[in-house]
Parts: structure tokens; C-alpha cells; sequence
């Protein structure tokens, strides 16, 4: 049976082979190793210094914002049995907001970030902001259409400077003038620019490099390069931070990035303090009407039946029933919205679906709910369901809705026994005022009209002092905890990252071709190429030149069991034969070295397996018992057609003998098919 070598002895080998490969391109790795670090130095010279910008910004809760005071301790009560910052303003909500385009866009338009002026001087360089000496305008429909940024060279000289205009990856020159007094117009194929002198103007000799793209990039520089996250899941805070190479730039970025957040914010809330108000108004108006109409009846009743005053009983009846009615009305519609919400929260079919909510400041949670909802809808659209953000959300919606339908089925139960107990006293106070002549049930039903009118006017006019107290409050949702401050020192994070991304290049690309010259080269050089035959334990280095090396072939030869017969085959066989024949003879074994020729048989194969040959070596053992019949076989490539004659006898052997080099591991493989590979030994002669 064939030998095949294990997996384990196949990476074993490999590695060996492997080491011997990166041993061999040791120059290959010290040169790599200067290359790439030369790199990295440079890169350490030429790079901006780059200054850690820091600030945090804390979501407060805005308790004004739905105006619905009334909810008292109802609302209180939601709240308290919110989770993390849903009982205001959710975090993640701001944090989304925060990181929108608009307020992105919004920064970089105010700060003019599409401009970036870098002031060279040899190899270094300096990011210039409000110390640049010159300024670039260009007209506001250039810039909207500008895809390509363009590289505007200000080279100052005295009075005078010099502007070349570059674009593309090539830095094309589309526009150039010399020796022109600022301020200067050039015209360029998308727009005219205009070079400007700032008030830190000298005159002093400097080169200015000006790159002048569009607003968009700039946003998504914002969006990419800035790490705006929340210290803790349940935490209101948001930190900001980022490397920046100019320290008052990157101050003023953060610091603009939350000021148009807090514009933003306060937007919304004006607008909607203007909704609330343009319905209040329509409703206080066409309830007016309805108001002035129920004291008409009231007018039109007392003068038709002749009543002045109701005493006596009347009026507490009267007082109660409404009182209890009112109520009535009251509990039954919270009832029946906490059944709803109730239904659509247990219903697995609804749950895409957002709760009806008609107050946000009562139900706070359930408006944190539908946020939360929404949020998971839009992650939907560009996340799959595996994604870590994705799972999160869903986690979070789930542990929201369980904590939702805990309060709902509280404040159900509450609402349904109020129900039931204001239901007792309405029967009670119907019945006795049923009592009454249907004059003063007349006048029951308009005065409890009239009162109810009077209760909802009320309502919607303390409604519409709140949000025309929301349309003109200034204050916002984000509190700036920590203004962005900057690091006192260049942060070495980026050129740490460099060297160290330098140095694993160092040793990776010699690395690969030592791995790629280990996979190709499969030429037997070595005792350590023939293990993935599994006969490395059988081969041996030979030089027969040397005695030692001589005697250690023979002795490879004897250890495998002094067989009687040993076929040697390979570009190296007569060297082998001949050392092996000088070598057993000088211990006094007799060898007989036999080809077909020998016996008057044709030098091929075939010969070895005639009866012609096969007599001749029983002949020779027959005679000498003792005797080596060393056989060469004549036609190497031929090999496995010997397999038979190899595996016959237990007393014979194989001997592969080719010069180093000169062959490979799959060449042996596919000499050696068929062939019991226990039997085979392979002699690398030098």
C-alpha cells in the first residue's frame, strides 16, 4: 500500500521549507525594511500635525414641548417607568440628528470647509484658518456644481503674487497669472475665482496651497472623520471628537456642528408651536359660536318655562351628575385607547404598526415608542437583519414595547374600575333627577352642555398660552457641557498607525514571496523536500566523493533491512552504484551490479521482468547467498511499470539516486505510483 504523508507532517514540512525560503531572502528583508521605513519617515516629516478636538453635548429633556400641563401625574407616571432618556428626548434620536446631512452641510457652509488653506514650507506643511493671509471666493453656483476640486497655488512675493490653477488627479493647469497685485481675478473653465488679501496680510514671502472643492465633500468629510457617539446606552451625553491638524478649526467645527444642532431643534419646535396654534385658533373660534349658542338655550329656556333659579336639590343634582358624567367621558375614552394600544402591542401581526397617541406629553413612552419604531423602519431600508446595529434596535424596541404594555395594563385597570365607580354615582344622580319635572331635566342637559363647552374653552385657551410660550422660547435641547477643546500636543495616534502599518509591510511582502517561493519551487534540494512523500525518514544527503557520506549510504541501505536485492534508479544511479559497490566492499559484503545489457537483454524495462534476467539474478544468489544484486534500471521514467517486481519480494528495495535540483516532489510522486513506498529509499546526490 502507498504511503501518504499526514496533514500535519505536510505543514510541519512547509514550514520548514518555508524558514529555509526567508532565510535565503534576508536581503530581500533588510531592504524592505528601508523602503518602508524610509516611508514612514517621510510621511512623520510631511504630515499635518494632527491635535485631538474634543466636546460634549448633553440632551436634556424638554418638558414644555408637547404643552400638555394638564397631564399631571399621569404623565409623571409614564416617565417614571420609562427606561434610559425615553421619558423626554431619546439620545439616539439627537445622535441621528446630529449626524443628519442638513446640520453637516449647515457647518460646512458656515465655516466654509470646502476651502482648506495649507502654507508650505519645504517639506512641511501648516494648515492655515483665520491666520491665512489670503482668501478664494468663487460664486455660489460654481461651488454648487463643482464635482472636481481644483488646487489654487498663491505664491506671495512683496505686493505682488503669482496664482497657478490646477485640477485633476494630474494637476492639469487650467488657469495661471504672474506678478499680479491682490485682490485678483482669474478666470478658470468653471467660473471666475477671486484671490482676496485677509487682514493677516504682510507681504512676506510664503506659498499658499489653496484646494477649493464642493460643500458636499466637505459634509461627508464631516460625517466620516468625526466620532460622535454616546459614552454609555443609557446615557443622555454626547461626545464628539476628532484629529484635526488646525487646533482653532477644529474647535470651531465642533462648536458649529452643535450650535446648527441647536438651531435645528429649535426650528422644529417653533414649527410645531405654529401647528398647535393655527388648530387651537380654529377650534377656540368655531367652539365660541358653540358656547355662545348653549347660553342662547339656556336664555330662550328660562324665559319659555318662567325659571329664574333652580334651588333646593336641583342644584346638586345637578352639580354631581355633571361632575360624575364628566368623568364618565373621561374614563371611558382613556379605556378604550388602552385597549387599543393594548391590542396593537400584543398583536404580532401590528407590531410595524405605530401606536395612536393624541397627547405626547401624557403618553411620552408611547411617543418614544413610535420614534423608536420609526428609527428600526429606516435602519431597515439600508441594514440587513444580522447587522449589530439592526439586532440592538430590535432589542431595544422589544424591551421598550414589554415595558409600554406593563403601564398600559396599569393604567387599564385603574381606568376601568374608575369607569365602573363613576358609572354607580351617574345612575344614582340619573335616577333621582329622573325624578324631577322634564322642565328641570331640560335645564340639566343644557346647563351640562353649556359647563362641558365651557371646560373644553378653557382647556384649548390654556393650550394655546402654551405653545404661543413654545413659539417664543429660546431654549434648547442641547446643553454644550464641554466646548471643544483641543490637545495641547500633536497626537501621535496616526504616525504610531503608519510605523506600525510600515513595519508589518516590511515583513509581509518578503514574507509572501518567501511563502509564494515555497509554493512553486517543489525541486528536492533537501532531505526535508521528501516529506510530503512520506520517505524523508528514508533519504539522505550524499556527496560520493566523501567516505563519510559514502558510508552513510550504506548504512541508509542496510538499516532498511539488508535486502538482498536493491533496484537503484535516477539521473545519479551510477554514481550511487559505484559508491555503494566501493562501500560494501570495503566490509567485505559481495555486491554484483547487473543491467540487462549485462545478459545480452535490451537496455529497456521490459528486460528486468524476462525469465531470462530473473534466472540470472536467482543465479547469483544461489551462488552467493549473501551477495547485494545491485540492479540499475534502465529507463527511470518507466518506473511504476517495476511496482510488481518491488512488492513481490520483502528482500528488495528501491533506490532513488538524482543530483539535487534536478527533480521534483510531484515528478517522485508520480514515479513512485503503485509502489509500496516503505520500500523506497532516495539518495540526493551532490
Amino acid at each position: 500500500m502507498a504511503h501518504s504523508a499526514s496533514t500535519t507532517d505536510n505543514d510541519h514540512i512547509d514550514l520548514r521549507r518555508f524558514f529555509r525560503a526567508v532565510k535565503r531572502l534576508k536581503w530581500i528583508y533588510l531592504g524592505c525594511f528601508i523602503l518602508f521605513m524610509g516611508m514612514a519617515a517621510v510621511y512623520c516629516v510631511v504630515k499635518y500635525p494632527q491635535y485631538e478636538v474634543k466636546a460634549t453635548l448633553l440632551i436634556e429633556d424638554s418638558g414644555s414641548e408637547g404643552g400638555f400641563n394638564g397631564a399631571g401625574g399621569m404623565a409623571s407616571m409614564m416617565r417614571t417607568f420609562s427606561i434610559g432618556g425615553f421619558g423626554g428626548s431619546s439620545a439616539n434620536n439627537e445622535l441621528q440628528l446630529i449626524n443628519s446631512h442638513d446640520v453637516l452641510l449647515a457647518t460646512a457652509k458656515s465655516l466654509g470647509l470646502n476651502r482648506n488653506y495649507v502654507e508650505r514650507d519645504g517639506l512641511s506643511k501648516k494648515m492655515l484658518f483665520l491666520d491665512s493671509p489670503i482668501a478664494v471666493e468663487a460664486p455660489q453656483e460654481m461651488l454648487d456644481t463643482l464635482t472636481v476640486a481644483m488646487k489654487i497655488r498663491v505664491t506671495i512675493h512683496g505686493d505682488k503674487a503669482d496664482i497657478k490653477v490646477t485640477r485633476g488627479l494630474l494637476g492639469h493647469t487650467v488657469a495661471e497669472r504672474d506678478g499680479v497685485v491682490l485682490p485678483a481675478s482669474i478666470d478658470t473653465p468653471c467660473g471666475p475665482l477671486q484671490v482676496l488679501r485677509t487682514t493677516a496680510w504682510t507681504g512676506a514671502p510664503a506659498t499658499i496651497d489653496v484646494s477649493l472643492g464642493s460643500y458636499e465633500n466637505a459634509a461627508d468629510f464631516l460625517y466620516t472623520d468625526i466620532n460622535v457617539d454616546m459614552p454609555d446606552k443609557l446615557a443622555d451625553a454626547i461626545s464628539f471628537e476628532f484629529l484635526y491638524p488646525n487646533r482653532e478649526r477644529g474647535r470651531a467645527i465642533l462648536n458649529t456642528i452643535m450650535a446648527e444642532y441647536n438651531a435645528k431643534r429649535l426650528e422644529r419646535t417653533h414649527t410645531n408651536a405654529r401647528t398647535r396654534l393655527e388648530f387651537l385658533d380654529s377650534r377656540i373660534s368655531a367652539l365660541f359660536g358653540e358656547l355662545t349658542e348653549a347660553e342662547k338655550k339656556i336664555e330662550e329656556f328660562k324665559a319659555r318655562n318662567k325659571i329664574v333659579d333652580i334651588t333646593g336639590e336641583a342644584p346638586l343634582l345637578l352639580q354631581n351628575s355633571l361632575a360624575t358624567h364628566a368623568e364618565m367621558v373621561k374614563a371611558q375614552a382613556e379605556t378604550a385607547y388602552y385597549r387599543e394600544v393594548l391590542s396593537a402591542l400584543r398583536t404580532p401581526s401590528r407590531n410595524d404598526e405605530l401606536l395612536p397617541v393624541f397627547d405626547n406629553e401624557a403618553y411620552p413612552m408611547i411617543k418614544d415608542y413610535n420614534d423608536m419604531l420609526i428609527a428600526k423602519k429606516n435602519l431597515a431600508r439600508s441594514a440587513k437583519p444580522t447587522n449589530p446595529v439592526m439586532v440592538a434596535a430590535e432589542e431595544n424596541l422589544a424591551g421598550t414595547r414589554a415595558s409600554v404594555i406593563r403601564n398600559i395594563e396599569g393604567l387599564l385597570k385603574a381606568s376601568e374600575t374608575l369607569l365602573a365607580s363613576q358609572s354607580a354615582l351617574a345612575g344614582k344622580s340619573d335616577k333621582r333627577l329622573n325624578s324631577l319635572p322634564a322642565a328641570e331635566r331640560d335645564y340639566v342637559i343644557l346647563e351640562r352642555d353649556r359647563q362641558l363647552k365651557n371646560e373644553l374653552y378653557a382647556f384649548l385657551v390654556s393650550q394655546r398660552e402654551s405653545a404661543m410660550l413654545q413659539l417664543y422660547n429660546q431654549s434648547t435641547l442641547g446643553f454644550v457641557v464641554d466646548e471643544a477643546y483641543t490637545s495641547v500636543k500633536p497626537s501621535r495616534k496616526k504616525a504610531i498607525i503608519v510605523c506600525g502599518a510600515c513595519l508589518l509591510m516590511a515583513l509581509f511582502c518578503p514574507t509572501l514571496l518567501a511563502a509564494w517561493l515555497t509554493w512553486r519551487d517543489r525541486h528536492v534540494t533537501e532531505v526535508m523536500d521528501l516529506a510530503s512523500l512520506g520517505i524523508e525518514s528514508r533519504a539522505l544527503a550524499v556527496n560520493t566523493a566523501d567516505r563519510a557520506s559514502a558510508n552513510a549510504l550504506r548504512t541508509l541501505v542496510t538499516d532498511c533491512g539488508s535486502p538482498a536485492i536493491l533496484y537503484v534508479s535516477g539521473d545519479a544511479a551510477a554514481q550511487a552504484e559505484a559508491s555503494l559497490v566501493a562501500t560494501f566492499g570495503a566490509i567485505g559484503r559481495a555486491t554484483e551490479l547487473l543491467r540487462p545489457a549485462d545478459t545480452g537483454l535490451p537496455a529497456d524495462n521490459d528486460s528486468l521482468a524476462l525469465p531470462a534476467f530473473r534466472r540470472r539474478v536467482a543465479d547469483i544468489r544461489r551462488l552467493d547467498p549473501s551477495a547485494l544484486v545491485i540492479i540499475e534500471v534502465p529507463d527511470p521514467d518507466r518506473l511504476p511499470e517495476l511496482a510488481s517486481l518491488l512488492t513481490d519480494r520483502a528482500d528488495t528495495r528501491l533506490l532513488l539516486a538524482y543530483t539535487a535540483g534536478s527533480v521534483t516532489t510531484p515528478r517522485v510522486d508520480a514515479l513512485l505510483k503503485g509502489i509500496d513506498r516503505a520500500a523506497v529509499l532516495f539518495a540526493i546526490v551532490a
